[in-house]
């Protein structure tokens, strides 16, 4: 099942949504995916949540062009993992551009201090073709003074 939600920033409520459930489509020659429910949840679900301006979130998984076309056609944005392995072209693409770069740094009494490390570009494609999206891409990092936490990339 595709559990969708509503979830907004300084409120620790959720809102469900309608699940779309993943099983055999009518006619499909493949078995049915995560990708294709979420298509599916957008096609019936998204004019609905329009007015609200939401950023679909998402894991790896969804971080593929025909998704983020489908929520961009609903007029939303998107926030996709995106990992090395899987967008090489997008990755080759940051490891050659001036990226922007912003740092904060979190002082905690009693507790180590935190440093968080933010990079970001505009526009770059997303996979290797004539027709590739272009994406804006932001890498957050975070570490403590023995700079042991793990950095993560979004796109």
């Amino acid at each position: 099942m595709l559990a969708a939600m509503i979830v907004a920033p300084g409120h620790n409520m959720v809102l469900p949504l309608m699940p779309e459930f993943i099983t055999p489509q009518d006619g499909a020659e493949k078995q049915d995916c995560e990708r294709n429910a979420a298509k599916r949840w957008l096609l019936a679900q998204g004019e609905r949540v329009t007015n609200l301006r939401p950023v679909y979130l998402g894991d790896a998984l969804f971080s593929c062009q025909p998704l983020a076309e489908a929520v961009l056609a609903t007029g939303a944005d998107f926030m996709f993992v995106c990992k090395k392995d899987g967008h090489k072209t997008l990755y080759e693409f940051i490891e050659g551009a001036p990226l922007g770069q912003h740092t904060v740094i979190e002082r905690r009494p009693g507790k180590r201090s935190l440093t968080y490390g933010y990079r970001w570009i505009e526009t770059v494609p997303l996979r290797n073709s004539k027709n590739a999206l272009n994406v804006n891409w932001l890498g957050v990092s975070i570490t403590d003074e023995t700079k042991k936490l793990p950095m993560t990339g979004l796109s």
